[in-house]
């Protein structure tokens, strides 16, 4: 991928999630947060899988690459039913989102190198 299609990352995936999810700033994490109701949770999952194929959780966190590593310590860690989607971190633009499920929260942040 260039620069370009990575860029448009975020807004084909805002765009995708038109209708299910309104962001707001998290000061907190210096991320988007969106909270939504577990009954469109399938609906959002199917949309992240397919913007950010890239799944980590407990199971396979320890494997991940250095830039997922940093995420998973900054975010404090992943308990067994949290996730972090991501995009290829070897991109230029690393897209990632975790997956917080009390009440479902959603944390959308990218990092441009």
């Amino acid at each position: 991928m260039n620069q370009s299609e990575n860029e448009t990352i975020c807004e084909q995936l805002l765009y995708d999630f038109r209708g299910l999810l309104t962001w707001e700033w998290d000061d907190w994490v210096g991320t988007f947060l969106a909270n939504f109701n577990t009954t469109k949770e399938f609906n959002i999952r199917v949309i992240l899988e397919k913007h950010l194929p890239m799944l980590w959780d407990v199971s396979n966190i320890q494997t991940a690459p250095h830039e997922i590593q940093e995420v998973y310590n900054h975010l404090g860690k992943l308990r067994p039913t949290q996730f972090l989607f991501s995009s290829d971190p070897s991109d230029e633009v690393f897209v990632y989102c975790a997956w917080w499920p009390w009440d479902i929260l959603l944390h959308l942040h990218h990092n441009w190198r």
